[in-house]
């Protein structure tokens, strides 16, 4: 091979190892989100949250069988959600004493879900809604979002949740 050919081979080599440079930064960097309705209350009492979380928690091993589980602590404050295949499709939580909120991930849940009749229970015993924020049509992932959901995050849009 002469000098030419070789320098030729170098640059060709070196191109592909920055693409291949480039690639794995985006696929590591890639900013995804799943965008959620998220519901805002006034705090309640620790039973009163407590037996939201119990209502949860009952929800999900009645149906666990569907990929349905319950995630949190043990405590009267904090965080506890709902996941179906290990992604949470609805999380409650609550500060001490300050504001109770409840986000729900639509994309991820069946029109026709019992899940839906679970958040519409839960956001009635929340008492006042504050505020509801609703995530706008441009939100909404797009086809190289769900990509990286689906390969990267293990997080497939197209299986939603019973």
């Amino acid at each position: 091979m002469n000098l030419e050919g070789e320098r030729r081979l170098n640059k060709l080599l070196a191109l592909g190892a920055l693409l291949m440079a480039v690639c794995a930064a985006v696929w590591i960097f890639y900013p995804t989100t799943v965008p959620s309705v998220l519901y805002v209350a006034d705090g309640m009492s620790d039973e009163h949250f407590i037996a939201l979380k119990k209502e949860i928690i009952g929800f999900a091993e009645s149906r666990s069988s569907s990929g349905l589980s319950a995630g949190g602590d043990d405590s009267s404050y904090g965080t506890i959600s709902l996941d179906c295949d290990r992604f949470p499709v609805l999380v409650l939580s609550q500060d001490p004493g300050a504001t109770t909120t409840l986000m729900v991930f639509e994309n991820m849940i069946k029109p026709s879900s019992s899940v839906n009749g679970l958040v519409t229970r839960l956001v009635a015993k929340m008492g006042r809604i504050r505020e509801k924020h609703v995530p706008l049509p441009e939100d909404q992932p797009n086809e190289v979002d769900r990509f990286f959901l689906k390969y990267r995050d293990d997080t497939d849009m197209t299986k939603k949740c019973r």
